[in-house]
């Protein structure tokens, strides 16, 4: 069921869409939970509070683990879970038209990207891998939803 029309979207409400699209409420926790990870890392093994580059990097895993890769996971299982939400709920961005089914792949590309690129800033192939890890998870679980 194609649950898009090509109807015109002013542009300030296409943004809105695809930031609805990520659902940035789930946002809040990895975030949080990425900078409690960084602060208990503690100032003799790792984090120092007085380090505008730990801060930073705390913060990029902050950006990578909410509005990138949450987003992404939400982006995607609103994609697949269209028909569902078609029924369910058909105000969501899909549904109602204000996101296309390909706009909607490339919001998912685009978030899934960034969280790999925001990865290698790191230089930790073990980080690069469990983003990897954690996108593939994400598809297949809405994917198979």
């Amino acid at each position: 069921m194609d649950t898009t029309t090509d109807n015109h979207v002013p542009l300030a409400k296409k943004i809105q869409a695809h930031i609805e699209l990520a659902d940035p409420v789930t946002w809040i926790s990895p975030v949080i939970i990425t900078l409690c990870g960084a602060l208990a890392s503690g100032i003799t093994t790792g984090f120092q509070w007085t380090s505008p580059q730990h801060w930073s990097l705390a913060l990029l895993g902050a950006l990578m683990t909410g509005p990138l890769g949450t987003g992404f996971s939400q982006s995607i299982n609103d994609y697949y879970d269209r028909d569902l939400d078609a029924i369910n709920d058909p105000k969501r961005p899909i549904p109602a038209g204000l996101v296309t089914l390909g706009e909607a792949r490339t919001n998912c590309f685009f978030l899934g990207g960034a969280t790999l690129l925001v990865s290698c800033v790191f230089r930790q192939p073990l980080i690069v891998l469990l983003a990897v890890i954690g996108l593939v998870l994400s598809y297949m679980g809405s994917r198979n939803a």
